[in-house]
């Protein structure tokens, strides 16, 4: 009798510890919303261009190397946009971006030495882009 009773107690807690994690998760996926193209805009995930990088070599006066780094940024920047959003609508987006802006990127990356150049491009067009009404 002992024995029927801890097999029905542990078989009790278990299923109550199983409908726990099942309700959790399937409250989590609830309450999940998609992301809009907006916030995929930001989610930048790829090659890394950091800021002290930029500032180091600008402090030092290496112009071409800062170009080249710059330069590196916007174009990890743009084929995330083109892989993103796919052949078409990706191009629309890489179209509508300024790029070249190298003063404001500097500038930007001398405020904070902490960010990716990639996110300070992306930062930089969402407004343009979303002008364009793209995102």
């Amino acid at each position: 009798m002992r024995t029927f009773a801890k097999q029905l107690c542990l078989a009790a807690g278990l299923m109550i510890l199983v409908a726990g994690v099942c309700y959790g998760l399937g409250y989590g996926f609830y309450q999940h919303k998609p992301l809009r193209d907006a916030d995929y805009f930001s989610l930048y995930v790829g090659d890394k261009t950091f800021c002290r990088t930029v500032n180091y070599y600008d402090e030092k006066g290496d112009a071409k190397r800062v170009a080249a780094l710059l330069a590196y940024a916007e174009e990890n920047a743009m084929s995330y946009l083109r892989r993103r959003f796919g052949k078409d609508k990706g191009a629309a987006i890489v179209n509508a971006c300024e790029l070249q802006r190298h003063e404001a990127l500097k500038a930007s990356c001398r405020a904070e030495p902490h960010r990716q150049v990639e996110h300070l491009v992306l930062e930089y067009n969402k407004p343009t882009v979303r002008k364009k009404k793209l995102i």
